[in-house]
């Protein structure tokens, strides 16, 4: 059976079984050991299974169960459903209204997706970091200013950012 990935909002994913020999009588999907019937979400056609507009909550392990008088066979199949960037989180710490020169703080910026999303910062149209985390020592008041975090997700091809506006006023 294949495939082992979907992407989450893609229109369809398919698992497909293929025999070598014989006749198949009757076919069983399941997925977590209960059995798929075709509704809005799953159709079960002849040798595949649809999943339609899959979610990160088709993720885990399909059964197919094929029969005929004779024999039965288990297949099993992990499929993945890549995701995300979810809506991200930016956070400064501590959290100020603003910053006096000399005051140290940290910038997180987080969101959920699989694979996890990477990371990239810029300031004043500039790429300068890839970390989850930024740490900034002894801000000056040059470092003020709009933050982009830039979260993307290479196998999605999705990304999302978002902005936080930094204060530093001079002592």
């Amino acid at each position: 059976m294949q495939p082992d990935f979907a992407t989450e909002g893609a229109a369809r994913f398919t698992l497909h079984y293929s025999i070598l020999q014989g006749v198949v009588e009757q076919q069983m999907w399941l997925f977590h050991g209960i059995e798929i019937n075709s509704n809005s979400h799953y159709s079960v056609e002849n040798r595949s299974l649809v999943v339609l507009k899959p979610t990160r909550n088709d993720t885990g392990q399909y059964t197919l169960l094929l029969t005929n008088p004779f024999s039965s066979a288990t297949a099993h199949s992990n499929v993945t459903v890549r995701y995300g960037p979810d809506e991200p989180t930016l956070e400064a710490h501590p959290a100020k209204p603003f910053y006096i020169s000399g005051d140290s703080l940290a910038l997180s910026c987080r969101a959920d997706g699989f694979p996890q999303p990477t990371v990239e910062w810029l300031f004043g149209g500039q790429t300068f970091s890839h970390a989850r985390v930024l740490n900034i020592t002894d801000v000056q008041t040059s470092q003020g200013g709009e933050y982009t975090c830039l979260l993307r997700n290479e196998e999605t091809i999705k990304q999302r950012e978002k902005i936080i506006h930094l204060k530093v006023y001079g002592m």
